[in-house]
């Protein structure tokens, strides 16, 4: 079983070779290095010209190198600020970067899809359980290569894969309800 050191599991970051998923389930996460953007954000100020540059140019060199990062976020509607944070102003770099993004009205979720847990899924081989405290701060990420919970958490991504919407139609449908509603 692969066991690295309590929240070190970003050796797997530079390690993976094909392919890296990432299913987000909370609404709202709480982070030190993008506390200040999101303050930004809630005050209405304009989109930066660039922002969390460094996962953008890892997600880039990555992706250039011939592989795939995938990322499915469940969200509950009506979005919560930080959700519209993370969509309006992350994923729209990450997305120009490389990365695949998927977001998924928790309504929509079939029930017998498990686990709905934060979790990173690298090369369909090792799965990292994440967790978080109350208000969404990391606590620490469990890497486990059991082959049951490997597969277990491999047909969790590709089911929620399969129904979940890419962000570009997402924002595009989101776009065209604020502009009915004006």
């Amino acid at each position: 079983m692969v066991q690295p050191k309590t929240n070190d599991f970003a050796h797997l970051f530079d390690s993976f070779e094909h392919s890296a998923f990432r299913l987000e389930n909370l609404d709202t996460y709480s982070a030190l290095d993008e506390a200040d953007d999101f303050q930004r954000f809630l005050r209405g100020e304009p989109l930066p010209v660039s922002t969390n540059e460094e996962w953008c140019d890892w997600i880039r060199n990555q992706t250039l190198s011939g592989k795939v990062i995938q990322r499915v976020h469940v969200i509950s509607l009506p979005l919560s600020p930080y959700l519209q944070f993370e969509i309006d102003w992350r994923y729209v770099y990450n997305s120009t970067a490389g990365e695949n993004i998927y977001l998924l009205e928790r309504s929509k979720v079939p029930r017998n899809i498990q686990p709905l847990t934060d979790y990173w899924l690298f090369d369909d081989k090792v799965v990292v359980n994440l967790q978080y405290d109350s208000n969404g701060y990391f606590l620490r990420g469990e890497a486990d290569d059991v082959p049951q919970s490997v597969s277990l958490h491999r047909e969790a991504s590709v089911s929620l894969l399969s129904i979940a919407t890419p962000l570009k139609q997402f924002l595009a449908k989101k776009r065209t309800a604020q502009s009915r509603q004006e």
